[in-house]
């Protein structure tokens, strides 16, 4: 009997029952860049505010839907014209204004998805309305514990620290776009002109375009349209070819600016092979007007840009 219970106590032993594992679940780990203070023109837009690094384990990729802005300090609400997210200079959200009671604003962002071991930077950035208060102080905090929704994955914050940006005494230039009727049909085939803007530059200063980022609100979609390419109204080659739509989007990055002299404009072209049936319709716009970067040509920034 002795001998019996010793075999049982040493199955135990060997055999111990196994706790339950939570492996297999992806985590996201978030970290806010810190940034220094900084100061901005009123009409400034795609001001960085939050700077956020969004690493994944290796477990699964995870998908990032919605992620949760405040805003504090002593400038006024009504400041912020909008907010938005942005991934290499390509917004992933619609741009949101601030609540008008409690300065939060979520963005739900469009086609984030970080693989496995992946990382993706991304930055929250705001427009600053023309008719801001000088010297208003504006802070801009991701929520420390639902600032970013991940479905499915544990959400790993780190130290959350407000920025700082202040509004100086001084209006910043912007560009406006006016859609012009094409010259000929879009038909199947190669180098179609697909689009056709006016882009415009207000009388406070010269601007350099660097990026466009056109939406074809039509059906047509992905490998639809293909090498896309941004022109001059004379057919210079900006930027592109791309290779095709993205999803309904297309983002020109011009490798050398385009210089556009205040109180004047350039006539923009995009051309395309076009691959849609007639069935598929085309009518490519400049969704917001964060879809343009162009910045204010001063010092070195005017001999890089093109006078074209």
């Amino acid at each position: 009997m002795v001998h019996s219970l010793t075999i049982l106590f040493l199955f135990f032993v060997v055999f111990p029952v196994l706790p339950t594992s939570a492996e297999g679940i992806p985590t996201l780990t978030v970290s806010v860049e810190e940034r220094a203070p900084s100061m901005v023109a009123r009409g400034a837009q795609r001001v960085p505010a939050i700077i956020l690094t969004l690493t994944a384990s290796c477990d699964a990729p995870v998908t990032v839907t919605t992620l949760h802005v405040s805003h504090g300090g002593q400038g006024a609400i009504a400041d912020i014209m909008s907010v938005a997210a942005y991934r290499q200079g390509v917004r992933l959200s619609a741009s949101r204004p601030l609540d008008a009671e409690d300065g939060d604003v979520q963005l739900a962002l469009k086609s984030l998805v970080i693989p496995p071991c992946g990382r993706e930077e991304v930055m929250v950035g705001v427009s600053i309305s023309p008719d801001a208060v000088s010297a208003g102080e504006h802070r801009f905090i991701l929520d420390p514990d639902d600032g970013v929704t991940a479905p499915g994955a544990l959400v790993e914050i780190g130290t959350t620290i407000p920025s700082q940006t202040s509004v100086a005494p001084v209006a910043e230039g912007v560009v406006s776009v006016e859609y012009l009727r094409l010259l000929h049909p879009v038909r199947y085939g190669k180098e179609q002109g697909v689009a056709r803007i006016k882009i415009s530059a207000d009388v406070i200063e010269d601007q350099a375009l660097q990026t466009i980022t056109f939406t074809n609100v039509g059906s047509a979609r992905d490998g639809h349209l293909q090498k896309l390419t941004l022109r001059t109204g004379r057919g210079q080659v900006l930027a592109g070819p791309v290779a095709t739509l993205d999803g309904k989007k297309v983002t020109f990055r011009l490798a050398e600016p385009l210089l556009i002299e205040k109180g004047e404009n350039r006539v923009l072209t995009v051309t395309a092979d076009v691959l849609a049936s007639a069935k598929r319709t085309i009518r490519l716009v400049v969704e917001e007007r964060e879809d343009i970067l162009a910045v204010p040509v001063r010092g070195r920034l005017r001999g890089a840009a093109r006078n074209l």
